[in-house]
């Protein structure tokens, strides 16, 4: 289990700072297949997605990261719902180069 305590501490207007504990709970994810920390991955992907300094390549890259763990985590626990109704798709009209 995730202790979530620390998580308010996170500057989530600092899309680096999320990246940067992205990178460390799928580090962490290799050793610990614990699909709590899948979903926290899929859910830090979404405040990066959802920054506005962040380009529309990388936001298509996280909405994809999304869905690969959201999908890990409700494999590994079919009781972890995923992120249905939250829409991290590039605007419509908007073209990647």
């Amino acid at each position: 289990m995730i202790d979530d305590t620390h998580h308010a501490e996170v500057d989530h207007a600092n899309p680096e700072a999320v990246l940067a504990g992205t990178l460390c709970l799928m580090s962490c994810f290799t050793n610990h297949h614990c699909p709590q920390i899948a979903q926290k991955i899929s859910h830090n992907l979404a405040v990066i997605a959802f920054q506005p300094s962040v380009s529309v390549e990388f936001k298509r890259l996280c909405n994809q990261l999304i869905l690969h763990w959201d999908g890990l985590a409700t494999r590994m626990a079919p009781g972890i719902a995923p992120r249905a109704g939250l829409d991290y798709s590039v605007p419509t009209g908007v073209r990647l180069h």
